[in-house]
């Protein structure tokens, strides 16, 4: 590959068939085809309202939080359906973990943020403050933030905040992590920084990351998907590995979009 070195051969620890979700009687996603390999970035792109960030929201069922939102098709994690009725929500959301646009600490102590999705998870109270000293370092946070735990998380910066989400999220150790447009609202120094976060995650986890920056795209992951709008609703219309989908797309609307003509 021209940014990175090839990936190793793996398998897929999602795979998406067929996925359809619409909110009430407005179609948003119709035949969504995909697979995600495991331990590697895959990026979700193209123009707004194709669907991108409901496609994640479906993967650890957040789209349950939706009124009047309905799925159906199949998306399977692990050899798990994760629409069938019996998947264990709580376990899937431990094991499929979400980071947003938008920092959203909770109005508490940096410490209550970090020990709240930890005790709800029923983690041993012994372990917890290890487990969030480990995260915080994971996210270069901890030597900026050791002295004031106890400190309301609201006034951090942007930057700080989003890698204490960052954080959050990886405290459960989860297997997936998905990202909506993570670095989108920060400051280029904050975004590079959390960028750089993500990029490191590959070694031990997957990430699926939607994000409008095609250069941030192109750079920081191992595989594309360019979702679009067709007969009024998103679809997956090129997906492939990053040097595929930018240096020898297949779709014409893939390659006016990645060449900037298009979205």
């Amino acid at each position: 590959m021209t940014n990175r070195e090839q990936p190793a051969a793996t398998d897929n620890v999602l795979t998406i068939d067929g996925l359809n979700v619409s909110y009430g009687k407005v179609p948003a996603l119709r035949d969504v085809r995909l697979t995600v390999p495991r331990h590697q970035i895959t990026a979700v792109v193209g123009p707004s309202g194709c669907g991108k960030s409901t496609f994640l929201s479906v993967l650890n069922r957040l789209t349950d939080l939706v009124p009047d939102c309905r799925v159906s098709g199949r998306v399977e994690f692990d050899g798990i359906d994760v629409l069938s009725r019996g998947c264990d929500l709580f376990a899937l959301r431990r094991r499929v973990g979400m980071v947003f646009q938008k920092p959203n600490p909770f109005a508490l102590s940096i410490r209550r943020n970090m020990e709240l999705p930890l005790r709800e998870h029923r983690v041993p109270a012994t372990e917890i403050d290890g487990i969030i000293e480990c995260s915080l370092r994971d996210v270069g946070l901890w030597d900026e933030v050791k002295d004031r735990l106890d400190k309301s998380a609201l006034k951090l910066s942007g930057g700080q905040q989003q890698r204490l989400c960052l954080a959050r999220a990886l405290s459960l150790d989860p297997e997936v992590l998905l990202c909506d447009e993570p670095c989108s609202a920060l400051d280029p120094l904050s975004g590079e920084i959390v960028e750089d976060l993500i990029s490191r995650l590959r070694e031990r986890i997957t990430v699926v990351i939607v994000t409008h920056n095609l250069a941030q795209a192109r750079r920081l992951t191992d595989n594309v998907a360019v979702f679009w709008q067709q007969n009024g609703a998103g679809t997956v219309v090129e997906a492939g590995s990053v040097d595929d989908v930018f240096e020898n797309p297949q779709s014409e609307i893939a390659s006016a979009y990645v060449a900037g003509s298009r979205g």
